[in-house]
């Protein structure tokens, strides 16, 4: 079905780390709504399916380390074993706190990526966007950035069990998507590029120009990093001297991209400062590399934005 466009979505997604967090499922509920109520859902090529139910464990290991997913299992169905030294190895801390059934929420975060990518590679849909994906710091043993499994990843791995040679994840959120980098940091198949601000002034404190590929797989990690204020222009400079010709260049046979907001200047938690019209201009051009390298093959995840 040419020009399809899947929404993979269930009102009972996110993660719920508690009253304050910037990581509210309110979030994906509310942007949800706002796309229903101004008649996306009603486009003749848009259709909805399910979220199916969360990811089995043995689907989880084929990316995540073993160990760390039995012991994400256990501090979910005991959150206060999430106050003890043990459980810092894993990344639980004050920013990612352990509470009953995160296990499951985050496995369905997994499930629902997979599902997009499998719809677009398997041709059911030209495009797919699961609103509430887009955890992109998690690492294969450790929770990081609000995240416990890095659904990003499970988006492009099943792109290339399902037939494709090589893979571009693009990320436009203003945090370095590290995880997913270091996740296929070795795999010459996947090319991951990340636009954010420079790690030298915010978190993850990675994302460098140096970090660009391992033995075997050099030049498929490209990182834009941008300094504080850097404003619409940084991220018009980098899609269209940077990110479209590498592309381009890489000839994927689908894309997955992490569309986060908050670069926004009324974001709380960066400096870059653009402004409201920079989001569709990024996804159009995202949209437009798409139709150009993959005949529109696109998963679209969301990710941060926290005002």
């Amino acid at each position: 079905m040419p020009g399809t466009v899947l929404v993979v979505y269930g009102d009972d997604l996110g993660m719920n780390f508690g009253n304050g967090h910037p990581t509210d499922a309110r979030r994906h509920r509310l942007a949800v709504a706002l796309a229903r109520e101004a008649g996306f859902f009603d486009l003749p090529n848009v259709r909805m399916e399910e979220c199916p139910g969360p990811m089995s464990d043995a689907d989880l290991c084929r990316i995540l380390a073993p160990a760390f997913v039995q012991a994400m299992r256990r501090y979910s169905e005991n959150p206060i074993l999430g106050s003890t030294i043990e459980a810092r190895q894993w990344g639980i801390d004050g920013d990612n706190g352990a509470y009953a059934g995160m296990h499951e929420a985050s496995a369905r975060l997994a499930a629902g990526s997979a599902l997009a990518a499998r719809r677009v590679m398997t041709g059911a849909t030209t495009r797919a966007w699961f609103p509430v994906g887009g955890v992109h710091h998690a690492l294969a043993n450790r929770v990081m950035g609000f995240g416990l499994y890095n659904d990003t990843a499970f988006a492009i791995q099943e792109m290339l069990d399902h037939g494709a040679e090589r893979v571009v994840y693009i990320d436009v959120d203003v945090h370095h998507g590290n995880g997913t980098q270091w996740i296929f940091y070795e795999d010459p198949r996947v090319l991951t590029i990340s636009i954010h601000e420079s790690g030298r002034h915010l978190f993850p404190g990675s994302g460098f120009p140096a970090e660009s590929g391992g033995p075997r797989a050099e030049g498929t990690s490209i990182n834009v990093a941008l300094p504080p204020y850097a404003s619409d222009y940084g991220y018009h400079a980098a899609m269209e001297r940077i990110v479209a010709p590498a592309v381009r260049a890489f000839q994927p046979d689908g894309i997955v991209t992490q569309c986060g907001v908050d670069s926004h200047h009324a974001d709380p938690l960066a400096h870059l400062l653009t402004t409201m019209p920079t989001f569709p201009w990024l996804w159009r051009q995202l949209r437009e590399v798409a139709d150009d390298v993959c005949e529109g093959r696109w998963v679209a995840l969301c990710g941060g934005g926290y005002e």
